[in-house]
Parts: structure tokens; sequence; C-alpha cells
């Protein structure tokens, strides 16, 4: 039997290059928080995991400026809500990601994705 080659193991990230996560935990309400800033010119965001959890019922929205991009997300007490999602949702050029949520009450808002160019 002939005399195999050392074979060195190499570690594969499979995450797109641009990728990136953020969470944001507060007990209070948070209104137009920024969570992703805008990317610059000529680049979207895209947003393919959101996770959030809530100790008391609670509306939480995901949008680009002024835009809704998720729908509102209703959550019970000690309710979440977590989405991988097949479809990922491409932002307009140049968008930053905010939420905005309504209960003053321990929560936290996890959303990840990457950058591209348009």
């Amino acid at each position: 039997m002939a005399n195999l080659p050392d074979v060195t193991r190499v570690k594969v990230d499979v995450r797109h290059p641009n990728y990136w996560d953020k969470i944001i935990s507060s007990s209070s309400a948070q209104t137009a928080v920024e969570m992703i800033a805008a990317p610059g010119a000529g680049l979207h965001l895209v947003l393919t995991d959101v996770a959030i959890s809530s100790l008391t019922a609670q509306t939480t929205q995901l949008f680009e400026t002024t835009t809704g991009i998720y729908g509102i997300i209703y959550t019970g007490a000690n309710g979440n809500h977590i989405s991988n999602l097949v479809t990922p949702i491409s932002l307009g050029t140049n968008e930053a990601l905010n939420v905005t949520t309504t209960a003053g009450i321990a929560h936290s808002v996890h959303v990840s994705g990457y950058t591209e160019k348009d």
C-alpha cells in the first residue's frame, strides 16, 4: 500500500464574509434604535435571522428608516420569536436596520445577516 501524504485539517467558516450580528438587551422600551448601521453607498443589508424574547407581552418591529421590513412581532409573557429566514430580507440601498419595542420590561432582540453590493 502506498504511503499517503499527511492531511492537514482546514477549518472552514461557512458564514458570509460580510456577516454581522447584534444583540440588544434592555429593560426599557426602544424607539427607532439603530441595530446595524447603514453600510454605505452601493451596499445593502440582508437580514437572515431574528430572535426576540420578552418577560411580558409586547410588540417588536424591525424596520429601515421608517418602513417596516418584517411585520409586527407579538410576544406573550415569557415569550419568544425565533426565525431563520429561508428567504432572507434585503433592505434598501444604504439603509440601517432599526428596532422599536413597546414594553419597558426585560427583553432582547438578536439579528444577524450580511452586507452585500447592490
